[in-house]
């Protein structure tokens, strides 16, 4: 029985500016190198891996939206990802949270997140 996520795959063509973008603009922290072509941050008790492998999962840097970040400040995270020219999609408020839909440098989406219950 499966107990926990244990990763989300991106894949993507430029590893470095990738890791760079992820750590530095996202704020996911320093990544754990699994090898030169599979890199992964940990978050929780799963991960955010990248690879410039993408065929070997089956997927095409650009080509994913599988994950969504919760982060302790969605209007900080949101204006450092602007500031660093990252592509907002969508920016969205509800009743329970606030959400921004983002592009990578590749095009990958992915969510970030903040329930209005833990702000």
């Amino acid at each position: 029985m499966s107990t926990t996520i244990g990763f989300v795959v991106y894949p993507v063509s430029n590893m470095q500016n990738s890791v760079t973008f992820y750590r530095d603009v996202v704020g996911l922290g320093e990544p754990h190198k699994q090898s030169d072509n599979w890199i992964e941050f940990f978050l929780g008790d799963s991960a955010l891996a990248l690879t410039d492998q993408g065929e070997m999962v089956g997927a095409l840097p650009g080509s994913q939206f599988s994950i969504g970040f919760e982060v302790d400040d969605i209007d900080a995270t949101v204006a450092r990802l602007k500031e660093h020219g990252a592509k907002i999609e969508t920016e969205f408020e509800g009743p329970n949270c606030k959400a921004a839909f983002v592009h990578d440098l590749d095009g990958n989406r992915f969510a970030i997140h903040r329930l209005k219950s833990k702000a």
